[in-house]
């Protein structure tokens, strides 16, 4: 089961990148990262919002454009008119519009990748917020055990094992998202945060009285 929970990750993380890189347009991303740029500027504020980006952009230059990974993508897959006027075979076998074309699912490949930098940059300012929202749902929780533990009050292995199914699966959903091609609210990482802590919350709360 788990590893059928596995491999179901994995081909839904495939699926997203064949879309960005067969199917979904660089304009249509462009208009996303846009569009969501707008809203966190909205929702954080311009000086959070301007730090995720700055972060954002040192990443990726960090990781792809300073290492190379991303111009030695556009020579091996993109020939320049040089290369392909020299290779009188490879100017016969391609179409006129074949190299334009793998071009532009480059460029979609990237604009995919930089807009998950910059989904990740942000969903990072919200990482004290966790301790804000998870500690008092945890103590909470330990205080609710602990009561029920000394009383007759019952406690439910059916939630507790939903809720413990439940939180695995928002972290993978969260990760899915990063990659979706559409505009995702800011709001969404702390509305997953409080529901983390809630689930939290049931998982020990609902814990076995004794055992």
């Amino acid at each position: 089961m788990k590893d059928k929970g596995w491999f179901l990750l994995m081909l839904l993380v495939f699926v997203h990148l064949l879309l960005y890189t067969v199917i979904i347009p660089e304009g249509w991303l462009q208009r996303v990262l846009t569009s969501e740029r707008a809203a966190t500027y909205e929702f954080l504020g311009k000086g959070n919002a301007q730090y995720a980006e700055a972060r954002a952009a040192d990443l990726f230059t960090w990781a792809f454009v300073d290492t190379g990974i991303q111009a030695q993508s556009f020579r091996t897959f993109v020939p320049t008119p040089e290369q392909r006027a020299n290779d009188g075979a490879m100017a016969e076998a391609s179409s006129p519009g074949l190299f334009s074309w793998v071009e532009g699912r480059l460029r979609a490949f990237w604009t995919m990748v930089y807009g998950v930098t910059q989904r990740v940059s942000s969903g990072m300012l919200w990482w004290p917020f966790i301790l804000i929202t998870l500690v008092p749902f945890l103590v909470d929780a330990f205080v609710t055990r602990k009561i029920k533990k000394t009383s007759f009050a019952l406690t439910s292995p059916h939630m507790q094992g939903l809720a413990t199914r439940a939180i695995p699966l928002i972290i993978i959903g969260y990760f899915l998202l990063l990659f979706v091609p559409l505009s995702v609210s800011p709001i969404v990482v702390p509305a997953l945060m409080v529901a983390t802590s809630a689930l939290s919350w049931v998982v020990v709360a609902h814990f076995v009285k004794r055992g």
